[in-house]
């Protein structure tokens, strides 16, 4: 697996793991501390959608604190308080958008779902310009399809109850905005990534790695 995808999927899940670790109720470094007035929903309530259902609405929050705020990176919730809320599908009851602002040198990370929407860090920039995300990016639903019909639906049939996380970013190796579809939840019992391509939605290619103690 290249270094580039493992990267980003590491530094994503550790602002997860921050979000999850607040339970999304405190606001983490660099985010606002004033409390919310409304009643808060288990976030296990949350509705399921694809990565664009909420994107819009993420980008307008992200914009009030950086006009110039360009997406960088899209993440499906990770954890295992999750793990049994996410269907096979392309969708995911969380979503994180990793924002940029060129002007003002920061990144600023929301979370969005049917039950919130909230920035939950806010700090030094970690991103390079070619970084940016084009506009018309497939949804993670139709990355989905496309990592189903190329070989993950062959995998689920022989792994029962298999979570998939999806993360859409720029590829170095690649130089390009891909999605990366893991199949698994647990690295020990094997993992299957995909790649398709961000824009047209055609398949890249598969990684994968076995479980621990097989060949």
């Amino acid at each position: 697996m290249n270094r580039s995808i493992l990267s980003r999927t590491l530094a994503a899940a550790a602002i997860l793991t921050l979000a999850a670790c607040s339970g999304m109720n405190g606001a983490a470094p660099g985010a606002s501390s004033t409390p919310s007035k409304a009643p808060v929903q288990p976030l296990t309530d949350a509705k399921a959608v694809g990565a664009r259902e909420f994107y819009s609405k993420a980008l307008d929050l992200a914009k009030k604190d950086a006009a110039d705020a360009t997406l960088m990176r899209v993440d499906s919730q990770r954890g295992a308080d999750f793990e049994a809320h996410m269907p096979p599908d392309g969708k995911a009851p969380h979503w994180l958008f990793t924002f940029g602002s060129k002007s003002k040198n920061i990144e600023i990370s929301i979370t969005a779902s049917s039950v919130e929407l909230k920035k939950i860090y806010q700090g030094p920039v970690t991103f390079v310009p070619e970084s940016a995300l084009p506009g018309d990016w497939v949804d993670s639903t139709a990355a989905f399809e496309t990592a189903e019909k190329n070989g993950g639906a062959d995998y689920r049939a022989t792994h029962a109850d298999l979570p998939v996380y999806y993360s859409l970013g720029h590829d170095g190796r690649l130089k390009k905005a891909v999605w990366t579809l893991r199949y698994s939840a647990n690295p020990k019992q094997g993992l299957l990534f995909f790649l398709v391509d961000a824009v047209s939605g055609q398949f890249i290619e598969k990684q994968e790695t076995k479980a621990q103690g097989t060949t």
